[in-house]
């Protein structure tokens, strides 16, 4: 798969981000992508809205300090699923290798992801997890870590903020018990 499959989001408003970003930004790079690692991520609600959610506060800082970590031929996309159209979501995880994200109803999308892709559920604390049997039942192979995170309430909605080194620290320990990296 090369860069020229993807299109230069960085400066689109559907919230798609590519990592790594000089990579993606200089179209001159010919590095063939292997494996893509989807990140889902959650903005806030716009004004007036009054569901709660549980944002991912520093989904972007997570995901270019994951990058840093990965070999050149993975390619990390952060998403919004949020702002995305059903359709494009799922097409999204059609190609997917390993799709990670914070425990909610936009991991739900997982079932759409092929039979190899793994499934890696976060966790800001004990006692939320569903995602393990609805992905067992698909057959992904699932991981569901519980990791150190600061939480906020901001217009009701929870932000929390992940350990970046402890999610770094999980998610290539997962790339790397499941041959996605060596």
């Amino acid at each position: 798969m090369n860069i020229q499959n993807f299109e230069d989001s960085f400066k689109s408003d559907n919230q798609i981000f590519y990592y790594p970003k000089k990579i993606i930004e200089n179209h001159d790079s010919k590095i063939e992508f292997t494996k893509i690692i989807t990140f889902q991520w959650r903005r806030v609600w716009p004004p007036g809205r009054t569901r709660q959610q549980r944002i991912l506060g520093n989904g972007p800082e997570l995901a270019e300090k994951l990058a840093s970590k990965l070999p050149k031929n993975i390619l990390l996309r952060l998403i919004d699923t949020a702002s995305l159209p059903i359709a494009q979501q799922i097409a999204i995880l059609r190609k997917t290798d390993y799709y990670v994200g914070i425990h909610g109803a936009g991991l739900c999308l997982s079932i759409f992801a092929p039979n190899h892709c793994i499934i890696h559920e976060v966790l800001p604390r004990p006692n939320m997890n569903g995602l393990l049997l609805m992905a067992s039942l698909s057959g992904h192979k699932t991981y569901s870590d519980i990791i150190d995170a600061h939480i906020e309430y901001e217009h009701k909605n929870e932000m929390v903020f992940f350990n970046e080194d402890e999610f770094v620290r999980n998610v290539i320990e997962h790339l790397n018990e499941s041959k996605l990296i060596d």
